[in-house]
């Protein structure tokens, strides 16, 4: 007897289909646990009559499952590995986007500082220059 999950990998199919299957193609007994069990003959049976048949025999089944009857199933898979090499590549582009923009604010950051430290010497300076103005003005009047 086999479970829900082992129809499905015997015919190429989801979990969705085999349970659509259910009662119609597929008849399952229910074991001591209550969990659906398939007769393995009855699932051969099936197996067999699909692959004759060389069509999706479920015409509500997703174009994109691939199983040993679909003839894009090579297309399928390379398309999928298209999509998981795309999204590595965003997600490597969105953490390098995420460095970029830490390492600028921290440049920012510093070049704010520096323009700090300059203000405060240059206010430094104004203030030595003043006292420097004003000592000149002192001696220029004592003569």
């Amino acid at each position: 007897m086999l479970t829900r999950s082992q129809v499905a990998a015997r015919l190429g199919r989801s979990l969705a289909t085999v349970r659509r299957l259910e009662g119609t193609e597929l008849h399952p007994a229910k074991d001591g646990r209550g969990i659906n069990r398939f007769d393995a003959q009855e699932v051969q049976a099936l197996a067999q009559r699909l692959a004759r048949s060389g069509t999706a025999a479920f015409d509500d089944e997703l174009p994109w499952t691939p199983s040993f009857r679909d003839e894009s199933a090579e297309e399928v898979v390379a398309l999928r590995a298209d999509v998981d090499r795309l999204r590595l590549e965003m997600n490597n582009a969105q953490r390098r986007a995420t460095e970029a923009e830490v390492e600028l604010r921290c440049y920012q950051k510093r070049t704010a500082d520096v323009l700090l430290d300059l203000c405060r010497e240059l206010a430094e300076f104004d203030v030595e220059l003043a006292q420097l103005v004003v000592a000149a003005a002192e001696d220029l009047e004592r003569g």
